[in-house]
This record gives structure tokens, C-alpha cells and sequence, in this order.
């Protein structure tokens, strides 16, 4: 069996009190109340950042959307030289790389 080390934390009684209330809600002890704020506190951080970049993106949609959006064609010819032989001396190959761009 491990040997919990364990501390004593000074805080207001505000604190405290509002700490037993949480924990009340949830079920757990005061020291797992403050293991919870903990990750929840990391959580929080990640969502920042996913938040900061979503709003990046949307930013990037924005300035697509004003006409700003660049396109880039294909070229017309499929590049014949990184197929398998059995692929790269087929006739059809040609037809079914212009399929969809008519």
C-alpha cells in the first residue's frame, strides 16, 4: 500500500466554504474537489486555444468568402509517370483523369 503525503492549505474561510460546496455537489473530498478544479483548469486552457483557433479559421472563411478565394486548377494532363505500367499504358486513364471536369 503507497504512504499519502498530505499538507495543510491556508485559505478564507470563503474559500473554503465555497471548496465544500463544490465538493458537496460532486461527491468528493475537499483534496478531490481541488484534483478536479485542477484538470478542469487544463481543460479550460485547451478550450482556449481551440477557441483561439477556430476563430482564426473563421476569420480565414470570412476574407474566402468576401472573393478573396484563390483557386488552383489542375493540370489538364494526369501525371502518367507515377502510375503502375498497368494504370499509365491504359487509354482510359486520360478519360477518367477528365471525368468531373467537363
Amino acid at each position: 500500500m503507497l504512504a499519502l503525503d498530505y499538507t495543510t492549505v491556508k485559505v478564507s474561510k470563503n474559500v473554503k466554504d465555497r471548496l465544500k460546496s463544490y465538493a458537496r455537489r460532486k461527491g468528493l473530498s475537499l483534496g478531490a474537489a481541488i484534483n478536479s478544479l485542477l484538470e478542469e483548469s487544463e481543460i479550460l486552457k485547451e478550450l482556449r486555444a481551440i477557441k483561439k483557433l477556430l476563430e482564426e479559421q473563421n476569420h480565414l472563411l470570412r476574407e474566402l468568402t468576401r472573393g478573396k478565394l484563390v483557386t488552383v486548377e489542375p493540370s489538364a494532363e494526369p501525371i502518367v509517370s507515377e502510375l503502375p505500367d498497368f494504370v499509365s499504358d491504359n487509354p482510359w486513364t486520360a478519360v477518367l483523369a477528365r471525368r468531373g471536369r467537363d
